[in-house]
């Protein structure tokens, strides 16, 4: 959310908005378990506008610590709201049996906790040590020539350069024993998650895994659907 609040080309986040907007264009951004995403959806005649637009936030915002006070409250009712939803929260608590010694078992806003106490300086320390050239994907389509994006995007990013190496996580593999976890809420419906591993990103196999996936449980024609839902009534929804 802070990279949309200003920037010292585009002081406030009005100002930012109104640079897309004001030429009918579409600005926004996502937040996933491996990746942040900024995009930006404009008219062929501004997409250098567009990626300026993003470059500047990518590279020069402020993180004025006004904002971040803001944010901070924002982040923390999202949070807040998620344990509200019985759906959302059976996903949180699978992701961390799954995965509980790394990143992608927590959750993508973290906790209260820890959004109370990040500050100013650590934010912008992940930010020297994720957003870098290496580890960036510019993604264009539309009505615009290969060489044109290419010198664009030399122009509005051709002056950055990482301050430093990118580090990571290694893959998570320890999976030692059967992992249970109940949460008992007054709802009026009960939420189950099952989960075992899967194939590797680079398996052979993986598409033949993505089919089975869909046969079993990708919609209202699928296997689980048709026998839990449509034949035996036990679920309101199941995938």
């Amino acid at each position: 959310h802070l990279l949309f609040k200003g920037t010292p080309k585009r002081t406030t986040a009005r100002a930012i908005s109104e640079a897309i907007e004001g030429v009918g264009g579409i600005l926004n951004g996502g937040t996933d378990k491996e990746l942040t995403l900024y995009w930006c959806k404009v008219a062929q005649p501004h997409f250098e506008l567009a990626l300026d637009v993003l470059a500047d936030m990518l590279l020069h915002s402020k993180f004025d610590p006004q904002d971040i006070e803001k944010e901070r409250q924002i982040i923390i009712e999202e949070i807040n709201m998620s344990k509200d939803s019985p759906a959302q929260r059976v996903d949180m608590l699978i992701d961390g049996l799954l995965w509980p010694k790394h990143p992608l078992g927590r959750d993508i806003a973290g906790s209260k906790e820890s959004v109370a106490a990040i500050t100013r300086d650590t934010m912008l320390d992940y930010r020297q040590g994720q957003y870098l050239t290496n580890n960036t994907v510019v993604t264009i389509a539309g009505n615009i020539q290969h060489q044109q994006m290419v010198t664009a995007v030399s122009q509005a990013l051709g002056n950055w350069t990482n301050q430093r190496e990118r580090s990571g996580h290694s893959a998570y593999r320890e999976q030692p024993a059967q992992r249970l976890h109940v949460e008992t809420k007054d709802t009026e419906q009960a939420h189950l998650c099952l989960a075992l591993p899967g194939l590797s990103l680079f398996h052979p196999k993986r598409f033949t895994l993505d089919l089975l996936n869909v046969i079993l449980g990708g919609g209202m024609g699928s296997r689980l659907f048709t026998e839990i839902r449509d034949k035996l009534g036990l679920a309101y929804s199941i995938h």
